[in-house]
């Protein structure tokens, strides 16, 4: 089969507004400011935890089994230039096939 698939753990939550972070090796990424121009902001892989917090709530997620994350939609390959977030989720990638592989 050649059409593209993914699987992901989905974590919907009823968050306004969401504002994300999530934590790397040496610190925490918001993907809002944080990421070079040029970088993805599709994806990230996380360390230990992600937080999403609203104007009263804030939600801390812990991705052990799956740390390749996408906050606020799947990953639709379109590379966009900025993080602006669809929704509230938090998807834990657990694979795909997306890579072109011609045999």
């Amino acid at each position: 089969m050649e059409s593209k698939e993914a699987v992901y753990f989905a974590f919907p939550f009823a968050i306004a507004n969401p504002r994300f972070s999530y934590e790397i090796q040496n610190g925490w990424v918001d993907p809002s400011r944080d990421v070079l121009k040029g970088g993805s902001v599709e994806w990230s892989t996380v360390q230990h935890w992600v937080k999403e917090e609203g104007s009263d709530v804030a939600v801390g997620l812990t991705p052990i089994d799956s740390p390749l994350v996408t906050l606020g939609d799947i990953d639709r390959g379109t590379w966009p230039e900025k993080f602006i977030p669809r929704s509230s989720t938090v998807f834990s990638w657990v694979m795909n096939n997306y890579w072109a592989h011609r045999f």
